[in-house]
């Protein structure tokens, strides 16, 4: 069995971060897995790349970023060289250039389109008049979480039936790494009585970078051991200037830093002690699970996606945009310094790749569940 993901960019975001683990999983059961992209890496996702080359992962990413129809002229050269049994459609964009390159190929492989965005594709008319278009040619639609599933329901009531699957990480991975947490705080070169508060995510509005610097002055002031620290792809270039600007304008800028992209998420979150996610909307964040699965204790914002967690030892939800409670609990957990160990096998990877091949069919073709 051959299986494509198509994505935009590759880079170290929800959507392409599933689609590299997918990848991954699927050759473990036995798939031949290959990703192809409208665009080239990111630089820090460049390694990632390299690393599914090296597992035998075949690749098909332009040199340079496409726009129009030179996409679907693209994935249909994609389909062509690789002759996938399925395609995932990781997100609007690959979604509606990889349906328009169906009508380019002699053989049309079934596509799938993953629903990830935490806002509204489709409040767009163009984009609802493109879905209706492209709705013929769509195999199924499956959504990370119930409010994606709902969002498409409401704006394509003609659409197929959304089939929810929630995302997948490696959950071992994360655990054994935080196991090590003196060695990995020694290679961070993080001395022992350092407290490291930790957010990661794109740089964007919705991810409230800004609001937790603001939030958070008091305790970084009250607490002279404690930094904190942003890691993540700049999404918008303006946000990020606004984010500079806000920690300027603590006083505090040596004990706020920004990391940009990482590749070392397992460490960053192992060497934490606080993980922070003031979150405005998610899906269901591949960022949160990876958190969760370390055990570091978690500050979020209360939204309907990450109500899986409350009840989590370690996890505190926060009123969205209470300034006061996220500060007081991020204070608390610096008091309690505690490490969790959490449940998360209804969130592993395998169990997420599996359900990737039910739900195209392809099960019974694969190695063991």
């Amino acid at each position: 069995m051959k299986i494509l993901h198509l994505v935009h960019i590759p880079r170290h975001s929800g959507a392409e971060v599933l689609a590299r683990d997918l990848c991954i999983q699927h050759r473990i059961l036995g798939a031949r897995s290959a990703i192809a992209s409208n665009a080239p890496a990111a630089e820090a996702f460049e390694p990632e790349l390299a690393a599914l080359a090296e597992a035998g992962v075949e690749l098909y990413v332009p040199r340079e970023e496409l726009y129009g129809l030179a996409r679907s002229r693209n994935f249909a050269r994609a389909f062509a060289a690789f002759e996938p049994d399925v395609v995932f459609a990781h997100s609007l964009l690959p979604a509606l250039y990889g349906r328009i390159a169906l009508a380019m190929v002699r053989r049309r492989p079934p596509i799938h389109f993953v629903l990830h965005s935490s806002t509204n594709d489709f409040s767009n008319w163009k984009a609802r008049w493109a879905e209706r278009m492209l709705v013929p040619l769509t195999r199924s639609v499956i959504a990370v979480a119930e409010p994606a599933a709902a969002n498409y329901k409401r704006n394509v009531p003609w659409g197929p039936e959304p089939q929810v699957i929630s995302n997948g990480v490696d959950v071992e991975r994360f655990r054994t790494t935080s196991e090590k947490r003196k060695e990995v705080r020694d290679h961070l070169q993080i001395r022992p009585h350092e407290r490291i508060l930790l957010q990661l995510g794109r740089i964007a509005p919705i991810k409230q970078q800004c609001f937790a610097v603001k939030s958070l002055m008091n305790v970084l002031a009250s607490n002279p051991s404690a930094s904190l620290w942003f890691a993540g792809v700049v999404e918008d270039e303006n946000y990020l200037r606004e984010l500079v600007a806000a920690i300027e304008g603590t006083g505090l800028g040596g004990r706020i830093r920004f990391l940009g992209p990482r590749r070392d998420v397992p460490n960053l979150l192992a060497a934490a002690d606080v993980y922070l996610m003031p979150s405005i909307a998610e899906q269901h964040s591949i960022a949160l699970l990876e958190a969760l699965s370390s055990g570091v204790p978690v500050v979020a914002s209360d939204i309907p996606s990450f109500a899986f967690a409350r009840y989590m030892p370690g996890v505190t939800l926060v009123p969205l945009d209470n300034s006061d409670e996220l500060a007081a609990s991020v204070a608390d957990q610096l008091r309690r310094s505690e490490r969790y160990v959490r449940d998360l096998s209804d969130y592993d990877a395998g169990r997420t790749a599996r359900d990737y091949l039910k739900i195209a069919g392809f099960a019974s073709d694969v190695g063991p569940a």
